[in-house]
């Protein structure tokens, strides 16, 4: 019996590893003015002001590496929605953002005290894509029926 794929489609909602698996699948599309994952691009910070962006680091504590948690972010910026999609996926980026500096913890790269740190930074990163990020967002417009 053949072996069916099955597209994963983006929900922006879905989980971490769900998200990567989807991006893997062969012939997946981007979202315009997204490009394939690279970790040596800058994710964290404003596409549109790179002054902005120059200043805000991809690392907490140069630690915890969020530029994956920002990749996913973006990512859910172009694809876009309405308000309830956009603090969606503001909440995934700090959750995300909070998972990776756990993990820094556990792993022994960071002390109790910077831990709590990089949590705050965590909520600091949230707070600065609520406040700025509506310019970014892929706002789409209803249809009147």
């Amino acid at each position: 019996m053949p072996k069916t794929t099955h597209k994963i489609p983006f929900k922006h909602w879905m989980g971490t590893s769900s998200f990567w698996t989807m991006l893997e699948q062969r012939g997946h599309v981007y979202p315009k003015g997204m490009k394939k994952f690279d970790r040596k691009k800058d994710w964290a910070g404003p596409a549109n002001n790179k002054k902005l962006a120059e200043m805000i680091p991809e690392s907490i504590l140069g630690v915890v590496y969020i530029g994956a948690c920002a990749y996913r972010h973006d990512y859910g910026y172009a694809v876009g929605g309405g308000r309830l999609t956009r603090w969606i996926d503001d909440t995934v980026f700090r959750r995300e953002c909070l998972a990776s500096a756990k993990k820094a913890h556990k792993a022994g790269q960071l002390t109790d005290d910077e831990f709590k740190l990089a949590r705050k930074f965590c909520w600091m990163y949230f707070i600065s894509v609520r406040v700025g990020g509506r310019k970014c967002y892929n706002y789409k417009k209803r249809i009147k029926v």
